[in-house]
């Protein structure tokens, strides 16, 4: 493939010099073209109208520009500036936040940290990615992660705080997800392998703490290779969900484990007679001995 791109000689005349393996574009009719580089004629324009804006004009700019939360406040916590973005995350307007404390953000159970955080800052202490939970207008609660920065006076006293706040709830909701999916069996949402000899260790601590017992169940479901066989497996992962919910039901959710294919695990701390795990282990084969309908979805 052949392309011109004009160039210009040392006399300054326009022509053409082909180049082999190139291709270029057209310059737009708005561009001129100098030295093999295009120049947009509007961008001396925009740069002049830029540059004639005064510092704190500029400021305002920039951070209406960002796409985070930006937002400064009296070290008691009063709002005095609010971002667009800030409005975007939060749903307030500037006229319903200025002037006002920001625990309207703030869950009451987090009101403590907010003031905790505001003494920090005032002592002239950066916080950095604090991760932490604030309430938008309409109620939800999000995760944010937010920087505080001091804001300080001509003579170096502080005087307030400015926050940077990113919405980072999506991400969090993943990471949650992929934490969860890996601590726990995607059929039936009880805890896997994995998870079992952490659950078997801290009962043993707690029976060691308190002069207690550990009843460990082991239960495999017998002859359970047929229902597949015969039924296929999606009769064969109905029937494993209706156990595990019986099992959850007969102890509690946290001491029941999936193994791995038809067998579970059940660590129950808190034992203080043999009678004590013999019955656990009687109300957890009632519960599986129960009839089963073998239609997905029905217990």
């Amino acid at each position: 493939m052949r392309g011109d791109v004009e160039d210009e000689d040392e006399s300054g005349r326009a022509h053409s010099s082909p180049r082999v393996g190139s291709s270029v574009p057209r310059p737009p009719p708005s561009a001129t073209v100098r030295a093999g580089r295009f120049a947009d004629a509007t961008t001396g324009a925009t740069d002049d109208r830029l540059g004639r804006l005064a510092p704190a004009a500029l400021a305002v700019a920039i951070i209406d520009a960002a796409n985070d939360a930006i937002f400064a406040k009296t070290l008691n916590g009063i709002v005095l500036s609010w971002n667009r973005a800030a409005e975007r995350i939060y749903g307030y307007r500037q006229d319903e936040i200025i002037g006002h404390s920001l625990t309207m953000l703030v869950p009451d159970r987090l009101i403590p940290e907010l003031a905790r955080l505001l003494e920090r800052v005032a002592r002239g202490e950066l916080i950095e990615d604090y991760e932490t939970v604030r309430r938008t207008k309409d109620g939800r609660q999000l995760d944010v992660s937010i920087t505080v920065s001091p804001i300080y006076d001509s003579v170096g006293a502080v005087i307030g705080a400015s926050t940077i706040a990113r919405d980072i709830t999506t991400r969090k909701r993943r990471a949650r997800r992929m934490e969860h999916q890996a601590l726990h069996d995607p059929l039936t949402s009880l805890a896997n392998r994995g998870v079992a000899i952490e659950q078997l260790y801290l009962a043993l601590a707690r029976s060691a703490r308190h002069s207690n017992r550990v009843a460990v169940l082991f239960i495999d479901l017998d002859q359970f290779k047929q229902i597949n066989d015969r039924y296929g497996h999606l009769v064969g992962d109905h029937i494993l969900r209706v156990v595990a919910h019986r099992i959850r039901h007969a102890v509690r959710t946290e001491d029941v484990v999936r193994f791995g294919g038809d067998e579970f695990l059940v660590v129950c701390g808190d034992v203080h007679t043999d009678d004590e795990a013999d019955e656990i282990a009687r109300r957890v084969a009632y519960m599986i001995a129960r009839p089963y309908n073998a239609t997905p979805d029905r217990r």
